[in-house]
């Protein structure tokens, strides 16, 4: 489709050709996400449609739709990596968990993650996707300039999750803490209130950042090893297995 000469698109241009002249896709792929999202919305809705395949709707329909048949009203949920869905899957395995448990039956999940710990402790860390899970979290974490749906689902306030956290001793990265809560009702996810869970958090938090050109790069490799030595090491294993045997 043509360009709309308009307001959003003209700013959403010069955003772009900024981008252009001070830096590639993988030295700040944010901005350059950025930059997509604000082309397709603000220069060329009539594309949303087209990329609409991309993110397709959480139905059974096969794909490619019909032109016509694009749109995927509430409460089905678009899925594509962390921008449309909740970006660690547990909002949605604990709507799969209770549809398969009796009513209220306790559940229990471990929810495992990374962090980049560069400038701050591991314990300090940006942990934005396990915060948008529990209640009074201070908002929801997006990817470029995409509106995710409420990700909560625990009635445990974050700062109390938060307050928790600790380094598994004996290790230099592997941060854990144990929740014990109940779920709150979630729609977009199909989760009920009023099941008691426990939860064990299990994040690997060190100064790197574990995306595609950083995790193979050679100057790299010690400190990977060290991230993949704690997260095997006897006393993560002990952690899990202790929470295991409490329980059910």
């Amino acid at each position: 489709p043509d360009l709309e000469p308009s307001d959003e698109c003209s700013a959403s241009l010069a955003f772009c050709q900024a981008l252009v002249g001070e830096s590639s896709p993988l030295d700040d792929l944010f901005k350059w996400l950025q930059c997509l999202v604000r082309l397709i919305r603000f220069c060329a809705p009539a594309a949303v449609s087209y990329f609409s395949d991309m993110a397709p709707c959480a139905t059974h329909t096969p794909l490619p739709l019909p032109f016509s048949q694009r749109s995927c009203p509430f409460p089905r949920a678009r899925l594509i990596d962390g921008g449309y869905v909740e970006n660690l899957a547990s909002a949605q395995t604990i709507g799969m968990l209770q549809r398969t448990a009796a009513p209220g039956a306790p559940l229990r999940t471990i929810i495992g993650m990374n962090a980049d710990t560069t400038g701050v402790t591991p314990i300090e860390a940006p942990l934005d996707d396990l915060r948008a899970l529990f209640s009074e979290n201070g908002g929801q974490p997006f990817m470029a300039s995409l509106s995710v749906p409420n990700a909560t689902v625990f009635a445990a306030k974050w700062a109390d999750v938060k307050a928790s956290l600790h380094v598994v001793q004996g290790t230099t990265y592997a941060v854990t803490a144990e929740v014990s809560t109940v779920t709150v009702k979630n729609e977009a996810y199909g989760v009920a209130a009023g099941s008691p869970i426990e939860i064990l958090v299990l994040s690997m938090n060190a100064p790197i950042a574990t995306t595609v050109g950083v995790t193979t790069d050679p100057e790299n490799y010690e400190l990977l090893g060290a991230l993949a030595k704690d997260g095997a090491s006897p006393q993560v294993e002990a952690v899990v297995s202790a929470w295991l045997g409490r329980t059910t």
